[in-house]
């Protein structure tokens, strides 16, 4: 996921590069499935929010981080 994440943000970067002042929000969804995957998430240093659209899990954290960002 991080190395997934490095590709994308660099390419919105070169896409528009003001985009490096704003702030990151990172969501991994579907934690309601079990996945090999999940131990790569730690390698993160900032916050990940986990949710699942299946459950709800997750969702109302996700959703004031958001508009928490926007004010």
């Amino acid at each position: 996921p991080k190395e997934t994440f490095n590709t994308l943000k660099n390419e919105l970067l070169q896409f528009n590069p003001d985009l490096s002042i704003k702030k990151n929000i990172i969501c991994r969804t579907k934690s309601d499935v079990n996945s090999d995957i999940s131990g790569y998430w730690n390698e993160f240093e900032q916050e990940i929010y986990v949710i699942s659209s299946i459950t709800g899990d997750g969702l109302d954290a996700l959703v004031s981080v958001l508009v928490s960002a926007i004010d």
